[in-house]
């Protein structure tokens, strides 16, 4: 197993938008064969929410979370994300069955949110209608970058986690989250070939 940690990019140095599908075609091709590595592991924060879900990274199974207040069972990761997503379409007023995902030019409607089940699911979200929700995407800690329109899964998974008010939901790691935004997560991603 490898862990993927800590990248972090310097854009006055690197430009272009496809630095991570390098370095893990990199980690595939040169160093995962002589390991002998078959999984890879990391934590997508920032804009990596959104970029290693379109590189294939899913949900991992161990991870929970619960409800500030709620005394029912923890969820896991991804009914946490499910409910996250529900709660940020109803707060910019969409409903499910005005959602569709789109991947290689084929578009399918949405008929429940727990159709969306890996983190490609939600990056692929958009409204059926063209419409974008403009959000503050966070840069890293406690930086936002300036409010741009986006298309909804995009502007769910890199919109401000942090929680607001008294309602959040928390990690087993007892880390308090908004309840709209698609939180840090652990994923995992198999090699494949080896």
């Amino acid at each position: 197993m490898a862990k993927i940690s800590t990248v972090y990019l310097n854009r006055d140095y690197i430009s272009g938008s496809v630095y991570a599908d390098a370095l893990l075609d990199f980690l595939q091709k040169e160093i995962y064969p002589v390991l002998k590595t078959s999984r890879e592991e990391l934590k997508a924060d920032f804009v990596g929410r959104y970029v290693w879900a379109k590189s294939g990274f899913q949900f991992a199974e161990k991870y929970w979370f619960k409800d500030a207040g709620c005394k029912k069972e923890t969820m896991s990761l991804m009914e946490m994300v499910q409910r996250n997503f529900e709660r940020f379409i109803s707060k910019h007023s969409i409903k499910v069955n005005q959602l569709k995902i789109v991947r290689d030019r084929k578009s399918v409607l949405i008929e429940s949110i727990q159709e969306l089940k890996t983190p490609a699911d939600f990056a692929a979200v958009v409204h059926s209608q063209g419409k974008e929700i403009k959000v503050a995407a966070l840069k890293d800690e406690g930086s936002l970058s300036k409010p741009e329109p986006m298309h909804v899964g995009k502007a769910f998974m890199l919109s401000n986690y942090l929680p607001e008010g008294k309602m959040f939901i928390r990690s087993q790691g007892m880390v308090n989250f908004s309840v709209t935004a698609l939180p840090y997560y652990n994923g995992y991603r198999d090699v494949f070939g080896l």
